[in-house]
């Protein structure tokens, strides 16, 4: 049983990085900042910029990472991730501005 979910859970992992891979690879932007301080972050090929937020994904705490995951990868809306993740819209919402607020704090230390 303990094999069985572990092979799910690593089987939904790869398929979450290649659909961020794919859609990072089509253009489409993930809306971490407001404002326009990651510039550099610009200045990386897709694929680059693809990697860097998987890894950054992968060791996000799990309650923002599948928020993340639902609506800045997979494009669902917030009343759509909390009715998956079975919570309230105001949680989806927190969970998603610390995510963002978390990625962006990441990315400005690694450029």
């Amino acid at each position: 049983m303990i094999a069985s979910n572990l092979s799910r859970k690593r089987i939904k992992d790869v398929r979450c990085e290649r659909k961020l891979t794919a859609r990072t690879s089509a253009g489409t932007s993930l809306d971490l900042s407001e404002d326009k301080e990651i510039q550099p972050f610009e200045k990386l090929s897709i694929k680059e910029k693809a990697m860097i937020i998987q890894k950054q994904l992968r060791q996000m705490p799990e309650h923002m990472r599948l928020v993340a995951i639902l609506i800045l990868v997979d494009g669902l809306t917030q009343k759509d991730a909390a009715g998956i993740l079975n919570c309230s819209e105001a949680s989806v919402s927190r969970h998603l501005d610390a995510a963002r607020n978390w990625l962006r704090a990441r990315l400005r230390n690694l450029i």
